[in-house]
This record gives structure tokens, C-alpha cells and sequence, in this order.
């Protein structure tokens, strides 16, 4: 069954982890059909992006993303902090 999904994920600055986001998606055959930088509002540090996601299982995406080393945390887009 395919599905989309929208995470906000959270991760470590200058430390290839988006690259290694987009590998999982890449080896779990998600297709990635939106993608938002962040502003740099989270720190220096840190960074975001808004992705949406679909394919099929992909009801574990945020729990697949968020066990990537960098990735401090994965939200649904609905549920993002204000």
C-alpha cells in the first residue's frame, strides 16, 4: 500500500546527515516529491528540513530516520513544535 507522509527532521550541521537520509529513502525506494531547508532558525549547529515522502511501508519512515547517526529528532509535519 503507498502512502505519503511529511517529517520535519532535525540533524547535525556539516556532517553529511542529509545525505544519509536520503540514501535510507533511496535503499527503502521512498520517493521524495518535496523538500523545504530550513531557514537556519533551529542553530548553528543544527538544521531542518521538511521532507514529503511516499511509498509503500513507509509508516516507519520517522522511526527509520530517526535512528540515522546526526538525526536529533523526526516529527509529522501535523505535530511540528511551534
Amino acid at each position: 500500500v503507498r502512502a505519503t507522509v511529511r517529517l520535519l527532521i532535525i540533524y547535525d550541521n556539516g556532517q553529511g546527515v542529509l545525505r544519509a537520509i536520503l540514501r535510507v529513502c533511496g535503499q527503502r525506494n521512498w520517493q521524495l516529491t518535496e523538500l523545504d531547508a530550513d531557514d537556519g532558525a533551529v542553530d548553528r549547529e543544527e538544521v531542518s528540513v521538511t521532507m514529503t515522502l511516499s511509498g509503500t511501508r513507509i509508516g516507519n519512515a520517522a522511526e527509520a530516520l530517526g535512528e540515522i547517526d546526526g538525526v536529533s529528532a523526526v516529527f509529522h509535519a501535523d505535530d511540528e513544535p511551534d
